[in-house]
C-alpha cells in the first residue's frame, strides 16, 4: 500500500532522479593544456563543455549526452510507477530492479566518460571527480532497500489478502 516503507524509498529515488534532471550537477572537472593554451572541461550528468582558460577565448566544445538523460527519466519513472503497483509485488520488484539496472548503466557511463577523457593524450594539470557521482550509489541503495521491503511485506501478507470474497 501507499503507507508502507518501500513507498518512501521509491519516492526518494524518484525525487533524486528528478533532482538530477533539473540540476544537472558537475561530477568531474579537468584542467589541461593543448599547444600551450590552457583549457578546462566540465562534465555534468547529461552534458559537458570545454572552454579556454587562457590564450584563446570562447567555448571549445559542448556536448549533450541524451542517453544519460533518457536513463535518468526511465529510472525515475519506473520508481514512481512501482509505488502504485503494490498489489502485484512480483511486477513491482521487477520494475524496481529494471530501474536499478538503468541507474547502474548510467553510473558506468559516467565513469567511462571520466576515464576516457582522463586517458586521452592531453597534458592534464588537474582533474577531480566530485561527490555528485555518489548520488547514483544512493539511488541504487534506495532501490535495493525497496526490493527488500517489498519482499518482507510480501511474506507478512496472507496469500489470499487481495482476493475478493465471493458473494
Amino acid at each position: 500500500m501507499i503507507q508502507r516503507i518501500q513507498t518512501i524509498f521509491l519516492f526518494i529515488s524518484f525525487a533524486l532522479c528528478g533532482l538530477l534532471l533539473v540540476i544537472n550537477p558537475i561530477y568531474a572537472e579537468f584542467d589541461y593544456v593543448i599547444d600551450g593554451a590552457e583549457y578546462q572541461a566540465i562534465f555534468l550528468f547529461w552534458s559537458s563543455f570545454g572552454e579556454s582558460i587562457s590564450g584563446r577565448a570562447g567555448i571549445l566544445s559542448f556536448e549533450n549526452y541524451w542517453w544519460n538523460f533518457i536513463l535518468l527519466i526511465l529510472s525515475g519513472s519506473l520508481s514512481f510507477t512501482s509505488i502504485f503497483i503494490f498489489r502485484y509485488s512480483r511486477i513491482q520488484i521487477f520494475s524496481v530492479l529494471i530501474s536499478s539496472v538503468f541507474i547502474g548503466i548510467l553510473g558506468l557511463k559516467l565513469m567511462y566518460q571520466y576515464i576516457d577523457f582522463k586517458n586521452k593524450n592531453v597534458d592534464s594539470l588537474n582533474y577531480e571527480l566530485n561527490a555528485h557521482i555518489f548520488w547514483i550509489i544512493l539511488i541504487l541503495a534506495l532501490n535495493i532497500l525497496a526490493v527488500f521491503a517489498i519482499q518482507l511485506d510480501r511474506r507478512s501478507i496472507p496469500q489470499n489478502y487481495f482476493v475478493f470474497p465471493k458473494a
